[in-house]
């Protein structure tokens, strides 16, 4: 679109598209407060346009910084390392076992 596209563009979407990313966040948290003050959109639980054009925005830019982060572990064959500590559960029996009065024990 080129320079003709920033003639359709809202003073709020140059103002998105300039402002930094804690602006961003401060914006977006004023109009929830908005939101929540004024009933969730109605009673509809809807996000406002403006709030998802925030949300968006941010969302853009997380991912962007993300993808350019030079510590970021670029091999696509690499599964990230999780470490899964297994639990055995183990019953004992105990003094307070004999307390049923069936003389079942409870497991």
């Amino acid at each position: 679109m080129g320079f003709f596209g920033n003639l359709f563009k809202s003073e709020f979407e140059k103002w998105v598209e300039g402002a930094s990313h804690e602006e961003l966040s401060e914006a977006y948290e004023e109009e929830r407060q908005d939101w929540i003050k004024n009933g969730f959109n109605g009673g509809t639980g809807e996000k406002t346009p403006k709030m998802n054009r925030l949300n968006k925005e941010i969302s853009k830019r997380v991912a962007e910084e993300w993808e350019n982060d030079p510590r970021r572990n670029k091999d696509p064959t690499s599964v990230g390392q999780m470490l899964i500590v297994g639990i055995r559960i183990k019953m004992i029996k105990t003094p307070h076992h004999r307390m049923y009065s069936s003389g079942e024990e409870p497991f």
